[in-house]
C-alpha cells in the first residue's frame, strides 16, 4: 500500500514538473499571435450643420498659407501681432502638442490679446479672437476666464452667449446652462441660425443620452420646422429642414437597432438599417435637393456636400459616399471628410485605400489616433516597414489618447514576440480595460510558456464570457 501511495506521489510530482516546463510551441504562438488586433480607434461618419457655412467671408486670410518663416519677417513687436503668434502657435500645436517653441508662441498671443483687451475695452473683435483660439488649442482654463469677462462686458451681444453655450456643452456637458444662454438669444433675436443650430445639437445628445428604451426615442427637430415656415424661401431654412429630417430617420432607425437581439455582429451598422416607405420618400426629397444647390459654386457647397455623403452611406452606396466625403474635404479642407472616408473604407474592408486616406490624415495634421489605426491598416495589408515606423512616431507624441498609445505599444511588442516590454506597457492600462488587459497579459504569458498563469487568465476570461469565440479558438490552439 505504501508502494502504491509512493508510486502516486512519484506520478504526480513528474506532472506537476512537466507542466511547469511544458512549452508551448512556435506553431501555437503564431496561432495565437494571429488572432491578436491592434486596437481600434473610434471615428463617426461626419454629418452636420454649422451655421458658420452660411456666413462665410470668401475673403482669404493674409496670414493663410505663410510658413512660419514669413509669419516672423510681419512680427512687429505690438500688440497687433497676436494674429501672427496664433497662427505660429497652431503650427507648432498641430505637429506637437508639447513643442516647447509652441508654448512660447501661445503666451506671447495670450498677452497681445489681453493688451489688445485692456486698450480697448469696448472692442469686442480682440476678445472674440482670444476665444476662438484658446478654443481652439483646447484651453479650457483661459478659454473660461475669457468668456466670464465677455460676458460682463457685453451680457446681451448673441455671438458671446453662444461662446459660453457651447463652452458648457463641450466642457462640463452642463445642458441646463446651455439651454439658459440660447433662450436669452431667442430673446434677443427669435430666428438666429447659430442658435437654432445649436438648439438642435443639444435636442439631439439629450435624445442619444435617453436611448434606454430605443423604441420610444424621439429626436425634436420643430425647431427646425418653424424656421422653414418663417423663411420658406431661404436656402439655409430649406437646408437645415433636411438635414433636421435625415438626423431624425438616422437616430431613430440605429436605435431600433440597438435593441435588435438578433443582430450579433453590427460592424457596419448601415447594412443593417432597414427604412419604411416614408422615410425612403424624405431621404430622396433631401437629396434632390442637396443635389441641385450643391452643383453651383456656393460657400454652402462643402457642407452640402458631407450632407449627400452621409445619404449614400445610408442608401449603401458606400463607394459614392467615399467620393463625396473626399470632395467635402478638397472643398473645406475640414479633417472629418477624410476621417469618413477611412472609416467607410476600413467597414468595407478595402484596407489599401483606407491606407491613402490616412495617411492623407496625418500629412494634414499628426494626432496619436489616426496614426495608431494607420498602424491597424498596415498590419492588414502586411505593410511591416511602414508598422515600424509609425510605431516610432508614435511612441514621441504626447497628448490625450495616451490610452490608445500604450495599448498600440503593448500589442507592437507582442507581435514581436518581446514580453518584457509588452508587460511593461500592458501594466501602464488603467483599471477599467480589465477584458483587454487580461486577453494581453494571457497572450503576454503564452510567449512566455507560462503554462499556470495562462490556464488561470484563460479561466477567468470565459468566466467573463463563456461565448467569446476568440477565447475559444485560443483554449483549442493550445490544446486546454
Amino acid at each position: 500500500m505504501k508502494k502504491i501511495n509512493f508510486l502516486i506521489l512519484l506520478l504526480l510530482l513528474i506532472n506537476h514538473i512537466s507542466s511547469l516546463s511544458a512549452q508551448f510551441t512556435t506553431t501555437q504562438k503564431d496561432k495565437v499571435l494571429q488572432l491578436l488586433k491592434y486596437p481600434s480607434a473610434k471615428y463617426d461618419l461626419a454629418i452636420s450643420f454649422q451655421a458658420s457655412y452660411y456666413y462665410l467671408d470668401n475673403t482669404k486670410d493674409s496670414l493663410d498659407n505663410l510658413s512660419s518663416t514669413e509669419l516672423l519677417k510681419k512680427i512687429t513687436n505690438t500688440p497687433k501681432d497676436a494674429p501672427i503668434y496664433a497662427k505660429l502657435a497652431l503650427q507648432k500645436y498641430k505637429e506637437n502638442s508639447n513643442d516647447e517653441q509652441g508654448k512660447e508662441y501661445f503666451i506671447k498671443t495670450i498677452d497681445a490679446y489681453q493688451t489688445q483687451i485692456n486698450n480697448e475695452p469696448d472692442n469686442i473683435i480682440p476678445i472674440e479672437k482670444l476665444i476662438d483660439f484658446t478654443n481652439e488649442v483646447r484651453n479650457g482654463e483661459i478659454l473660461k476666464k475669457a468668456i466670464d469677462y465677455a460676458l460682463q462686458i457685453f451680457p446681451n451681444k448673441i455671438s458671446i452667449l453662444l461662446y459660453a453655450a457651447n463652452f458648457h456643452l463641450n466642457y462640463d456637458r452642463d445642458f441646463q446652462k446651455v439651454q439658459n444662454y440660447i433662450d436669452i438669444c431667442f430673446q434677443i433675436e427669435p430666428y438666429n441660425l447659430s442658435a437654432i443650430v445649436l438648439q438642435l445639437s443639444v435636442n439631439q445628445m439629450l435624445t442619444l443620452q435617453s436611448m434606454q428604451s430605443p423604441q420610444k426615442v424621439i429626436f425634436d427637430i420643430s425647431i427646425a420646422d418653424k424656421f422653414l415656415k418663417e423663411k420658406p424661401n431661404e436656402i439655409v431654412a430649406q437646408h437645415l429642414y433636411h438635414y433636421a429630417q435625415i438626423s431624425n430617420i438616422y437616430i431613430t432607425t440605429f436605435s431600433a437597432l440597438l435593441s435588435d437581439t438578433s443582430i450579433k455582429n453590427m460592424e457596419n451598422p448601415f447594412d443593417f438599417i432597414k427604412l419604411d416607405k416614408k422615410q425612403i420618400k424624405i431621404i430622396k426629397e433631401a437629396e434632390n435637393f442637396l443635389l441641385k444647390n450643391s452643383k453651383n459654386n456656393t460657400k454652402y457647397k462643402g457642407l452640402m456636400l458631407q450632407n449627400l455623403g452621409f445619404i449614400a452611406a445610408f442608401e449603401k452606396k458606400y463607394s459614392k459616399a467615399v467620393q463625396l466625403y473626399n470632395q467635402y474635404f478638397e472643398e473645406t479642407k475640414d479633417i472629418s471628410g477624410l476621417e469618413s472616408c477611412i472609416l467607410l473604407c476600413y467597414l468595407q474592408k478595402d484596407f489599401k485605400k483606407a491606407v491613402l486616406y490616412a495617411e492623407k490624415r496625418l500629412q494634414q495634421q499628426k494626432d496619436l489616433k489616426t496614426s495608431a489605426i494607420l498602424v491597424r491598416l498596415y498590419k492588414e495589408v502586411n505593410q511591416n516597414q511602414n508598422i515600424k515606423k509609425t510605431i516610432e512616431s508614435i511612441d514621441k507624441m504626447n497628448d490625450n489618447a495616451e490610452k490608445i498609445k500604450t495599448e498600440t505599444l503593448a500589442v507592437y511588442h507582442l507581435f514581436n514576440k518581446n514580453t518584457e516590454k509588452a508587460m511593461n506597457y500592458i501594466n501602464e492600462l488603467v483599471d477599467n480595460q480589465e477584458g483587454r488587459i487580461t486577453e494581453l497579459q494571457m497572450i503576454a504569458f503564452v510567449l512566455a510558456d507560462n503554462t499556470e498563469e495562462v490556464k488561470q487568465k484563460i479561466q477567468k476570461m470565459i468566466a467573463q464570457n463563456p461565448k467569446d469565440e476568440k477565447i475559444i479558438k485560443i483554449k483549442k490552439i493550445l490544446n486546454f
